[in-house]
């Protein structure tokens, strides 16, 4: 009996039933151990003036504040960020402190006001501690224990709360009351002298302001059980790294819209080159180029004649540096490939072969389109067809000017999402024709033709069923751009009888 009631008598004596708690964190070097010397009016804790904390562990000291009639328990902790490198016992060391002191009234952050920024080190503390010290139904209230006292200050200076933890000041923002700041004004000069004094006289001053806030705080502050704490510990540090991966997917993508922007601003600095080389090495005139797509061949003195063509089933090409994969000689520019060569394409027949050339001019410059998807780059003619999924799912032919970014282009191994189209030049034209009227280029599905009216690519491949026919002899077959042009002309005609 006498024992316990020894034990009783102990716990009494060590906490003050009406004493109110008030727990000092900051970083190391801000003047907590100082601060909390002023308020209890002796050197109840060691000072330090270096880099270096003093305190190693949470200390309460009781004493009157001020000197006056208010008990408070004053305790002091480590720093946050400490230059010591304990920052990983702090949080855990701080929470059994307070347990056992039967939680506390007040937190006042102490800061050095000379110090426009908080460590990161610091901030990662601190936003612990307050995730830890109550779960989300109890942490609005802990914020109406809460203080900040500015340091070291020469003069009344601003608070630099954008450096605060984002959390931080997310949760002042929400508040409907203001945080109290207490500025502790460290000026000897005659100046601070009548500064001081003047508040002094209002009720205004450090002493006046921290009594009445001691006074008027709620209700004690709980500390939750260490299995509660581990627990919140675990939450917070799972949130913390889902915002982590979270910051880091979006720098990703930062830095692929960085690369993107690059990338376009190299092609716009070409397309700029290859026009001027297109206006003096073509001339204006007709006697090169000609001046973009031709509806048909033959007509005027370039290579095509009038607008966009309408009724070309050649009027489509690749770039000459555009990559297919040769049977028995892999992957080659378009420019290596000879008539007989197998090029692969998709479905059953594999490779197929070449049996002409309807375009072979490694000079001509001309409008193109660059089309961008992981599996590669399709460089063509705007009004050649490639091969994109339908909304069914099916694969359909459209002229490349059609195709956006976002739709999912026919590839060697299935889809292939489209992640950019820029409009640019190209040297070099180049369409093979094949048994099957398609061939895989830069592992892209295109067919052998371009646009013809709206005629779809299965009827123009039907069209061009005898020139492609492998058992038709050779010499019946065109062997000119100019014997082409010819036989697109003849087509036109066709279309225009059919359509």
């Amino acid at each position: 009996m006498l024992a316990i009631l020894t034990l009783l008598l102990t716990c009494a004596a060590q906490t003050h039933v009406h004493a109110k708690h008030l727990l000092l964190i900051g970083e190391t070097g801000a003047g907590k151990s100082t601060f909390g010397n002023l308020m209890l009016g002796r050197n109840a804790f060691k000072v330090g003036h270096d880099l270096e904390s003093c305190t190693t562990r949470s200390r309460t000291e009781i004493g009157n504040l001020f000197g006056g009639e208010l008990e408070v328990e004053v305790t002091d902790t480590g720093g946050l960020g400490d230059s010591e490198g304990r920052d990983e016992t702090f949080v855990k060391q701080v929470a059994d402190h307070v347990r056992s002191r039967q939680g506390f009234d007040g937190i006042l952050y102490v800061h050095n006001a000379c110090v426009p920024r908080i460590t990161k080190g610091a901030q990662n503390s601190m936003l612990e501690m307050l995730h830890t010290l109550a779960d989300d139904a109890n942490r609005a209230k802990l914020w109406r224990h809460f203080g900040i006292v500015l340091t070291q200050c020469a003069m009344y200076y601003p608070l630099y709360t954008s450096q605060l933890p984002q959390e931080l000041r997310k949760r002042f923002e929400e508040l409907d009351f203001d945080i109290p700041i207490f500025w502790f004004v460290q000026d000897d000069s005659i100046l601070g002298t009548v500064i001081n004094a003047m508040h002094s006289m209002r009720g205004t001053d450090l002493q006046s302001r921290i009594r009445s806030w001691v006074r008027s705080l709620p209700a004690r502050f709980r500390m939750p059980s260490e299995t509660k704490r581990e627990e919140l510990k675990r939450k917070f540090e799972e949130n913390r790294a889902q915002e982590k991966q979270r910051m880091q997917e979006l720098e990703n993508q930062k830095q692929q819209l960085e690369s993107q922007k690059q990338r376009m601003q190299e092609l716009e600095n070409r397309n700029r080159q290859l026009e001027s080389q297109t206006n003096r090495g073509y001339g204006r005139d007709g006697g090169g180029y000609g001046g973009g797509y031709g509806g048909g061949y033959g007509g005027g003195g370039g290579y095509y004649s009038g607008g966009p063509s309408r009724y070309s089933a050649s009027g489509g090409c690749f770039a000459k540096s555009s990559l297919v994969n040769v049977q028995a000689k892999g992957s080659i520019p378009l420019d290596e490939v000879k008539v007989g060569d197998k090029l692969q394409t998709v479905g059953p027949a594999g490779y197929v072969e070449v049996v002409a050339w309807m375009h072979h001019d490694l000079q001509v410059i001309g409008d193109a389109m660059e089309i961008h998807t992981p599996v590669g780059t399709l460089r063509l003619t705007p009004d050649h067809l490639v091969f994109v999924e339908s909304e069914n799912g099916d694969p359909v032919a459209v002229p490349a000017r059609q195709v956006t970014v976002g739709r999912r282009i026919i590839a060697a191994d299935g889809r292939a999402n489209v992640s950019a189209v820029v409009k640019t030049k190209m040297r070099g034209y180049m369409l093979p024709l094949t048994t099957s009227g398609d061939l895989l280029v830069d592992g892209m599905l295109a067919s052998c033709y371009g646009e013809v009216g709206a005629l779809s690519h299965n009827i123009i491949n039907a069209l061009m069923a005898p020139v492609r026919s492998p058992t038709l002899p050779a010499w019946l077959r065109p062997q000119t751009d100019e014997a082409w042009s010819k036989y697109a002309t003849l087509l036109k005609n066709v279309v225009w009888l059919l359509w």
